[in-house]
């Protein structure tokens, strides 16, 4: 699955009215990101708050690399195209 995604920080201001615009009904997700490199790849390892839940994210710089995991981290099952693990569905969970 190929997606893109801009990412840039924002003020504490500018996060404030971003927040404010927020989806009615949906709770505020909670998570710790720990960011690492392994084999020149980047990971992104989500650990949700009160949800029981990790989840491991690669951020490939060319579409057909070969992705290597790390062998050390245990990977239960490929979450790609499950829209229940979108942010927005697991925050409603």
């Amino acid at each position: 699955m190929v997606r893109f995604e801009k990412e840039e920080r924002v003020s504490a201001r500018t996060y404030r009215e971003l927040l404010s615009t927020k989806l009615e009904g949906v709770p505020t997700l909670y998570k710790k990101r720990i960011c690492f490199v392994y084999m020149e790849q980047y990971f992104e390892l989500d650990i949700f708050k009160d949800k029981d839940l990790i989840m491991l994210e690669i951020e490939l710089t060319e579409e057909q690399k070969v992705v290597q995991l790390p062998e050390w981290l245990p990977i239960i099952r490929e979450v790609t195209y499950d829209t229940n693990f979108r942010n927005e569905a697991i925050a409603k969970q």
